[in-house]
C-alpha cells in the first residue's frame, strides 16, 4: 500500500497513530495449499502473505501501519475511529438482542411451567374436591341420620370445643385488625 512516502507525523499525529494501531480488528488467517499463510483484515480491506504465520502477521501489521499513517497524515483518521465506534455499537446491540432473547425464553419457560403446574393442581384439586364432597356427604348422613340423644351429645362436645378455641380465635383476629380499627367482639 505504498502510494508514496509516508508523511512525517507530529507528536499529536503520532499519538493518533498509536491509538489506531492499538485498536482490535477481526483478523482472518488462511493456510494456502503451498503451506504459506494469508492474513486478512476485512474491515480495513488489507491482506498479507508470508511463508510462516509470523511473517504474515508482521506483514499485515506493516500494511496496517502504512494505512493508518497515510490516514493520520491526510486527516482521515476519524473514519477509522468512527468504524470502531460503529463496531462497538453493533456489539452492544448484539449483546442487547442476546439479553432480550434470553429474557423472553426464560419468561416463556416460566409461563409454560406455571401453566403446567396450574393444570396439574387443578386436576388434583378437582379430584380432592370430589373426595372432600363425598366425605362431607358421609358426615351429613351420619349427623342427620342419628338419634336426638347422640345429636345432643355431639352438640355439647362441639360447644366445649368452641369454648376451648375461642381465646385463640380472638388472638388471631387481633392480628388482622387495622391499627386504627377497634376489634369487634362476638
Amino acid at each position: 500500500m505504498s502510494h508514496g512516502a509516508a508523511p512525517a507525523l507530529d507528536s499529536l499525529q503520532q499519538e493518533k497513530l498509536k491509538k489506531l494501531m492499538a485498536q482490535k480488528f477481526e483478523t482472518l488467517v488462511e493456510e494456502a495449499e503451498d503451506s504459506s499463510f494469508q492474513v486478512i483484515i476485512p474491515q480495513l480491506s488489507i491482506f498479507s502473505r508470508g511463508d510462516t504465520l509470523q511473517q504474515a502477521y508482521e506483514a499485515i501489521e506493516q500494511k496496517k501501519k502504512e494505512l493508518f499513517t497515510q490516514a493520520v497524515g491526510s486527516g482521515l483518521d476519524q473514519k477509522f475511529e468512527s468504524m470502531q465506534a460503529d463496531k462497538a455499537k453493533d456489539q452492544a446491540l448484539f449483546d442487547l438482542k442476546v439479553h432480550f432473547i434470553k429474557y423472553f425464553l426464560s419468561f416463556g419457560i416460566v409461563v409454560v411451567s406455571l401453566g403446567l403446574a396450574l393444570s396439574f393442581f387443578s386436576f388434583f384439586a378437582g379430584s380432592i374436591g370430589h373426595r372432600l364432597g363425598e366425605q362431607v356427604r358421609n358426615v351429613e348422613e351420619r349427623v342427620f341420620n342419628t338419634s336426638e340423644e347422640i345429636k345432643k351429645k355431639r352438640l355439647e362436645r362441639f360447644d366445649r370445643l368452641l369454648d376451648e378455641v375461642r381465646p385463640y380465635v380472638v388472638k388471631v383476629k387481633a392480628l388482622w385488625v387495622e391499627p386504627n380499627q377497634t376489634p369487634r367482639s362476638e
